[in-house]
């Protein structure tokens, strides 16, 4: 059997994809996988690291602000040279199952492979479903959710269900004692990991410079900061003119966390973006958090996945229009003197974790696999 996996532009597509397609290595491993991704996404670099084969197309999303034109005419231009390629793919690979997790790479290849009758499934991580989910839910045979009221959101042309959403594996196995005598972290250092997405967020790298000039002083505070791929130098600036020197260690700041399974099973608190595979990575790892949602996202979707957390005492949510440097400082400070209260968000966190959607998930794909069969035998 053959299986394309497809999905990037951003972690919240790219990690599930990986998750999937672990799983589906392990259920059939006489099967060869491909993962097709965008040229210009993350995939690039991460789906080769987890050990993929990977292939790339040019393609480009496009900018729903009409004054995009000249943007739009070269992600046209790309989109049709993407198509090309992705036909010279599966005539060269022949795919007998095609799965995709979103970002706009995983349109054409899951609706050539539902044209072309080939079993399709597209995995959808938000309550508030994307572009590319609602243009490809009629067209793919199963559409698997995060929750159930995904369903009410898209129009269907195949079968839904409820698989939750997944996580790398690694998240599922790290200990805590562990993972913080891997990374030398002493026992009663209170360590801090932040993100604001692959990408990174401006907003927050300005309030966690803040964050980090106030820890520089106190050496019991350690904080493993990802900057972001377009951020590195305004961070670095913003410590410059704080004073803070990064020692590699106590203090750090990366582009891009890798490692980070590992550094949330340290952590005492983590502080991230809201998107629905970073709150499963957090649930999965049972956090204690403080949520600050994008406000540039599809539906404001963000903010309800963090509310849903926060209503439930699993984190702390802080809207981006409230966010300054004293603010995160005044909360960060609060949950580092209060043990107890991590504690309870921690309960929280691991009480709504779905550990197996993995394993939901393929056990959809079986279905899906067996109907198809059976409908070929009549």
């Amino acid at each position: 059997m053959n299986i394309i996996i497809t999905g990037g532009g951003t972690g919240g597509h790219i990690n599930p994809a990986l998750a999937i397609g672990k799983k589906l290595q392990k259920a059939f491993p006489y099967a060869k996988l491909l993962y097709v991704g965008g040229k210009r996404g993350m995939e690039g670099k991460l789906v080769p690291e987890a050990g993929f084969d990977y292939t790339d197309i040019p393609i480009m999303g496009f900018d729903r602000n009409v004054k995009s034109v000249r943007y739009n005419l070269r992600a046209l231009k790309a989109f049709f040279q993407g198509r090309r390629q992705i036909k010279k793919v599966f005539r060269s690979f022949s795919p007998d199952l095609v799965v995709g997790t979103g970002g706009y790479v995983s349109y054409p290849v899951l609706h050539l492979a539902a044209k072309r009758k080939i079993p399709t499934v597209l995995h959808e991580s938000n309550a508030y479903p994307g572009l590319t989910t609602k243009l490809l839910a009629p067209e793919v045979d199963l559409v698997l959710g995060a929750v159930p009221i995904i369903k009410e959101r898209i129009r269907l042309g195949g079968r839904f269900a409820v698989t939750g959403n997944p996580v790398r594996e690694a998240f599922l196995s790290v200990d805590r004692e562990k993972a913080r005598a891997e990374l030398a972290i002493p026992k009663d250092a209170f360590l801090t990991v932040s993100s604001g997405g692959s990408l990174g967020a401006v907003s927050l790298n300005e309030a966690v410079a803040d964050l980090f000039a106030r820890e520089f002083s106190d050496k019991n505070r350690w904080h493993i900061h990802s900057v972001g791929r377009r951020n590195g130098g305004d961070f670095a600036r913003l410590l410059q003119e704080k004073n803070v020197t990064l020692d590699g260690k106590r203090l750090v700041a990366e582009e891009f966390i890798r490692n980070m399974p590992q550094l949330y099973a340290a952590a005492d608190l983590i502080i991230s973006r809201s998107g629905a595979i970073s709150l499963a990575e957090i649930q999965c790892s049972g956090r204690a958090a403080i949520l600050i949602p994008s406000p540039n996202v599809t539906e404001n979707h963000q903010y309800h996945n963090a509310k849903v957390l926060s209503d439930q005492g699993a984190a702390i949510l802080l809207e981006e229009k409230d966010l300054s440097g004293e603010h995160l400082i005044a909360v960060c400070d609060r949950l580092a003197a209060d043990e107890s209260a991590r504690r309870e968000m921690e309960r929280a966190a691991a009480s709504m974790a779905v550990f197996d959607a993995p394993d939901r998930i393929l056990n959809e794909i079986r279905i899906l696999l067996e109907e198809k069969k059976q409908s070929k035998l009549k």
